[in-house]
């Protein structure tokens, strides 16, 4: 089964990741074998780049990362930005405004980095119940006294609005309105969250984009996710591979369904693809 493939893209929460946040040995053996023959592997992300687990920053030999669901595609060293598709500050802003109007806790993300209001972050406990979760948005999230006036004093960088619920029904009432925003994009990557990016900010489009500088035509891209936010690449790549935990929509999108991420499903996918003899 094996293809032509020079780029790899790979989610990172639910696919490269375990649930504990780590990547086994194999999988990292995997992708250095896969980096050996010449591609190119870097992860896709609803993250901010200074959010990625050091454990995956370690995998030496990934000079790219997609992150922000798109919103930036940067060098990993030197963080140079290498293509960008931002929120204006006025979409921001009201974004902001909805958000904060529900028992819900937003932040934003500029330079890479989350950014959240004080008095909110504050009471993370009420917003977030898991222990991994919650550990991961104390290390990634910068408090602000006000995050609407931060928006204005950045306001040609803002990558991406998150925005983390309380109460379920709520969330599902927000993303029906902000679905119907033709300003943005609307995704989730996990459970209690929406994530806003501009209208035209998806990882399949910064991915095919930012390739083609590359030389990398998108039959020669394989993708390999799990959520909502990874379906545009999943569709636009030359080999979509979902991850056996991934949601439905995912699987019926998917050239290729792996096993899951407590499986090895991104080596397994590579093994058969990439590593495979012809």
């Amino acid at each position: 089964m094996k293809r032509d493939i020079r780029l790899i893209a790979l989610d990172l929460d639910g696919t490269l990741l375990t649930d504990n946040k780590t990547v086994t040995e194999h999988t990292k053996q995997t992708l250095y074998k896969a980096m050996e023959q010449g591609v190119i592997v870097m992860p896709a992300t609803g993250r901010g780049i200074e959010a990625i687990p050091e454990e995956v920053k370690a995998i030496k030999g990934m000079p790219y990362a997609l992150t922000v669901n798109g919103a930036a595609v940067m060098e990993f060293d030197t963080r140079k930005v290498l293509y960008s598709d931002y929120l204006d500050c006025e979409t921001t802003l009201l974004a902001l405004d909805y958000g904060f109007s529900w028992d819900a806790l937003p932040d934003v993300y500029v330079g890479g980095k989350a950014y959240s209001e004080r008095s909110r972050f504050e009471n993370i406990e009420h917003y977030v119940s898991g222990i991994l979760q919650k550990e991961m948005m104390i290390k990634s999230r910068t408090p602000v006294d006000d995050l609407r006036q931060f928006v204005k004093e950045h306001p040609d960088q803002i990558e991406k609005v998150n925005v983390i619920f309380y109460d379920m029904d709520e969330r599902k009432r927000a993303y029906e309105y902000w679905e119907k925003d033709e300003r943005l994009m609307t995704t989730c990557s996990m459970d209690n969250n929406i994530e806003l990016n501009s209208k035209t900010a998806t990882k399949g489009r910064a991915l095919i984009a930012f390739a083609k500088t590359l030389g990398i035509h998108p039959e020669q891209i394989m993708v390999c996710g799990d959520s909502n936010n990874d379906l545009e690449m999943i569709r636009m790549a030359g080999l979509g591979v979902a991850m056996g935990n991934a949601i439905e929509e995912v699987k019926k999108e998917a050239d290729f369904i792996t096993k899951t991420n407590e499986e090895d499903g991104v080596a397994y996918a590579i093994e058969q693809f990439v590593l495979a003899k012809n």
